[in-house]
């Protein structure tokens, strides 16, 4: 049988749910490194759940008698940054675009495209909320 190894790197509370070829193998804990996972040798997808969130599915090839690790973090932040702006800007002008002269519905019109990338971006999250990475491991 092959092994596969999940270690969780990250500080947020509650478990992760591990999901091979889409059955759940098992949990892991905060801290915690499982190394119990058996999986048949050949092609598999890894996806990890948080709650409503997920990593995005990874396709691997493992062998006979061989072990994978995987490194598990959080969401990085870092996109949060022009999210936050636009919010910023965005709750500032509300008030004037909710008068009702047209100067209101200009600024509308100018912040729409911002609204439907907030939108997109908060849907499409989901899927890359917990970032999954192979270890690669020496022989």
């Amino acid at each position: 049988m092959a092994t596969i190894k999940i270690q969780r790197k990250n500080i947020q509370e509650g478990s992760y749910k591990i999901f091979i070829d889409g059955q759940e193998i098992g949990v892991v804990l905060k801290g915690e490194i499982k190394d119990t996972f058996e999986i048949s040798p050949g092609e598999h997808t890894l996806v990890i759940k948080f709650g409503v969130g997920s990593n995005k599915a990874i396709l691997f090839n493992i062998n006979e008698n061989e072990t994978k690790v995987f490194s598990v973090t959080g969401f990085d932040l870092q996109n949060f940054h022009l999210l936050a702006l636009i919010g910023v800007i965005f709750t500032f002008l509300l008030p004037f675009m909710l008068k009702t002269s047209y100067r209101g519905y200009y600024l509308f019109l100018i912040f729409l495209p911002y609204i439907v990338f907030l939108i997109r971006y908060v849907i499409n999250i989901r899927k890359t909320w917990l970032i999954v990475k192979e270890i690669k491991t020496k022989v």
